[in-house]
C-alpha cells in the first residue's frame, strides 16, 4: 500500500515547534522540543497519562532533532470552544472540574519538585528583570485606583519579596498536574495537552495560573500579545473583557461564566484538597505564584502603556492582600471581577 505524508500546520513557537501532518488518513501531532524540554516533556507526559486522559503518543525521536508525536485530537472540544459557546457554567464543566478535585485530592504531597519551574523560577532573571526594569522608572509610587481599590505601587519591594520568595528552595504542597491550565491545553472531556513542566506541581502555582488566565489573560492580554494561538477561534474575540482607563481610574470588568469559572474550581478542586492538608500560609505562596503569571509572560515593551498599568496593578492589588480563608479570598474576587 503506498503511504502519502502530508504536512498540514506548522508553528513556531518561543520554546518549540509544533504542527500536524498525515500518513494516509491518520492525523499526527508533532512537537520539535531542545534537548532539555525533549526529557520534560517525555517525563511530564508519564506522570501525566497515570492520571488524566491524553492522547496515545505515536512516536519519539532522539536524534539531532528531539520529536515526540501523538495521535491527533479534534481542537473544537477544547475550553476555548466551549467558552466561546456558552455563557454560564454547566454541568459537563463541573464535571471536568470534579475531576481535576479527585486527582489533586489523590496525589497531594508535601515535596520538592522542579518542573514548574520552566515558568517561574527560570524567568526570575529574564522575563521578570526586564519587565521591572521597564517599570521602575515609569510607575514605581503612582497612584491608581482600580475597580474602587486605591493602589500605590511600591514595585520594588514587590520584586524583591518575589525573588526572596522564589530563590527560597523549599518542599510545597504538590499535586500531579499539567501546570499550565489554560484554554487551549484542555478538552471539556479532560483531555490533557503540552506536558514539559507536568508532574509534581505545587499546588498554589496551579491555582494561580487558572485564575489569572481566565480573569485577566484568557479574554484580555492573551488575545492582544498571543494572537498566532487563536487563530482558529476567531469568535473568541467577540468576548474580550473591557478595560477602560482614564487619568489615574482603572475600570475592568470580565463576563459571567469567567469568574463563575473560578468560583466553581475553588470550591470543586481547591476546597477538597485544602481540607486534607494544613496549609496555612497558602496565601502568601498563592500570590507569588500569581504576580509571576501575570508579571512573567509577556514583554512589558511590547505592550501598550495601559496594559502595563493594568498589569501592574492587578499584581500590586493581589500581592498586598492576606487571606487566612478561602472563603474570604471567593469574597474578595466577586467584589474585584463583579460582571
Amino acid at each position: 500500500m503506498k503511504r502519502v505524508i502530508n504536512s498540514l500546520v506548522e508553528n513556531i513557537n518561543q520554546n518549540n515547534i509544533n504542527g500536524i501532518f498525515s500518513i494516509n488518513d491518520a492525523k499526527i501531532f508533532y512537537k520539535i522540543l531542545s534537548d532539555k524540554e525533549f526529557l520534560m516533556e517525555k517525563k511530564g507526559y508519564k506522570s501525566i497519562q497515570e492520571k488524566y486522559k491524553v492522547p496515545k503518543k505515536i512516536f519519539e525521536l532522539e536524534d539531532t532533532t528531539k520529536v515526540i508525536g501523538y495521535e491527533y485530537y479534534d481542537k473544537s472540544d477544547l475550553l476555548v470552544s466551549y467558552f466561546i459557546n456558552n455563557e454560564e457554567i454547566n454541568e459537563e464543566y463541573e464535571n471536568l472540574l470534579k475531576m481535576f478535585g479527585k486527582v489533586f485530592s489523590e496525589t497531594i504531597d508535601y515535596s520538592y519538585s522542579e518542573n514548574s519551574h520552566l515558568f517561574f523560577e527560570d524567568r526570575l532573571n529574564n522575563r521578570l528583570k526586564n519587565n521591572i526594569s521597564f517599570s521602575i522608572g515609569k510607575y514605581n509610587n503612582k497612584i491608581f485606583n482600580l475597580n474602587n481599590h486605591k493602589i500605590c505601587l511600591d514595585i520594588l519591594q514587590m520584586n524583591n519579596e518575589i525573588i526572596t520568595f522564589f530563590n527560597n528552595k523549599k518542599r510545597k504542597w504538590n499535586i500531579v498536574s499539567q501546570c499550565d491550565p489554560n484554554d487551549l491545553n484542555i478538552c471539556i472531556d479532560g483531555t490533557i495537552f503540552d506536558y514539559t513542566a507536568g508532574g509534581q506541581t505545587p499546588l498554589m502555582a496551579e491555582l494561580a495560573v487558572f485564575i489569572c488566565y481566565n480573569l485577566i489573560q484568557g479574554e484580555y492580554l492573551s488575545l492582544k500579545y498571543n494572537q498566532k494561538a487563536f487563530k482558529y477561534y476567531p469568535e473568541i474575540y467577540n468576548h474580550m473583557s473591557n478595560l477602560n482607563i482614564k487619568n489615574s481610574n482603572i475600570s475592568y470588568k470580565v463576563r459571567k461564566i469567567r469568574l463563575e469559572s473560578v468560583l466553581k474550581y475553588i470550591d470543586y478542586v481547591i476546597v477538597p484538597t485544602l481540607e486534607k492538608i494544613d496549609y496555612s500560609d497558602w496565601y502568601n505562596d498563592f500570590k507569588n505564584y500569581f504576580v509571576m503569571k501575570l508579571l512573567a509572560v509577556f514583554d512589558f515593551n511590547k505592550m501598550s502603556d495601559e496594559d502595563v498599568i493594568f498589569s501592574l496593578t492587578y499584581a500590586y492589588l493581589f500581592y498586598n492582600k492576606k487571606f487566612d480563608k478561602i472563603d474570604k479570598f471567593k469574597e474578595f474576587l466577586m467584589e474585584v471581577f463583579k460582571c
